[in-house]
């Protein structure tokens, strides 16, 4: 992999989100020159910095380019509540569509040499043909999918954009927001039912492993699209099950239902599952399954500091 160090700025759309703060933390790490937007949240990271940006506004996105001049941008931002982008799909299309026409139209007017890697999602399929490859024909069920379908768009007509379509990402909470695996922790940890869908399946991905993948594909040059999941296609509650071995918590606390009992605004697609091969081959090596991130969160929980 390309040293950060050597590649010019380096900006993070989102980086007060779950993924965007692990990517910048890591490349912050790896003594890269690199600066982060957020929408209303701030954060810091010593020597590093986090703009308040709002990337629906076009002349914002201008203003923020012209000042940054990036090599490269990791675009994290987005609308990521599938319920909310169900319910209000007109707000949901300014954050991830609008937003991501922004980025590239003033990466196209400033640095139009720049590296473009975007992220996306398994829900752009159908859930009734898995697993899925890049070439896929898609067709999300949600307005999430359909959203996050239409913004990949704009990103591969970028003459050096990749999309990286992805599964559930999981690990560490970072400053403001926390993955899946923390409200199954929270909920089984208090006690609580924790109630899972026995018959929806992802390939859940350690976020490390994602950062790592962002970083190398555009260390590399690479563009166009990927999917980057594990390769292990896991219902929700074998997911459950798995934190509740690793963490040691009440595995009888896991309350088994069926997607058609789903009382969510938003319809769920049954089986969203990636083949990753084509990613993973490309790098030359392989992500963490979920035991095994889950048992490495779980003894650097336990480490004394």
């Amino acid at each position: 992999m390309t040293d950060p160090k050597t590649q010019g700025p380096i900006l993070i759309t989102g980086a007060t989100g779950f993924v965007g703060e692990h990517l910048l933390r890591r490349l912050a790490d790896a003594d890269a020159h690199v600066v982060g937007t957020g929408l209303s949240r701030s954060l810091t990271v010593p020597g590093r910095t986090v703009v308040q940006t709002d990337l629906r506004d076009a002349q914002a996105v201008q203003h923020l380019l012209n000042d940054v001049r990036p090599s490269i941008v990791f675009h994290c931002a987005a609308q990521t509540n599938v319920s909310n982008c169900q319910q209000h799909p007109q707000t949901a299309r300014t954050h991830i569509v609008d937003a991501t026409q922004n980025l590239t139209n003033a990466l196209t007017d400033t640095t139009p040499d720049a590296l473009l890697v975007a992220l996306s999602t398994d829900l752009v399929f159908d859930g009734e043909h898995a697993p899925y490859i890049e070439s896929d024909p898609t067709g999300p069920v949600s307005a999430y999918g359909c959203l996050k379908l239409e913004a990949e768009q704009p990103v591969l007509a970028f003459p050096r954009g990749s999309v990286i379509r992805t599964s559930l990402v999981f690990g560490p909470r970072s400053t403001h927001k926390g993955s899946f695996l923390a409200w199954m922790l929270d909920t089984l940890t208090a006690g609580e039912t924790l109630t899972l869908f026995e018959d929806e399946v992802r390939t859940p991905i350690f976020v490390d492993d994602l950062c790592d993948a962002m970083i190398e594909i555009a260390s590399r040059g690479e563009t166009g699209l990927w999917h980057a999941g594990s390769q292990t296609q896991l219902s929700r509650v074998a997911i459950g099950k798995a934190v509740c071995k690793a963490f040691k918590l009440d595995e009888g606390l896991i309350r088994s239902v069926r997607l058609a009992d789903s009382t969510y605004p938003a319809p769920r697609a049954r089986d969203v599952s990636l083949d990753s091969t084509k990613l993973w081959s490309a790098l030359k090596r392989k992500p963490l399954t979920l035991s095994q991130a889950l048992d490495k969160m779980a003894k650097d929980r336990n480490r004394p500091s």
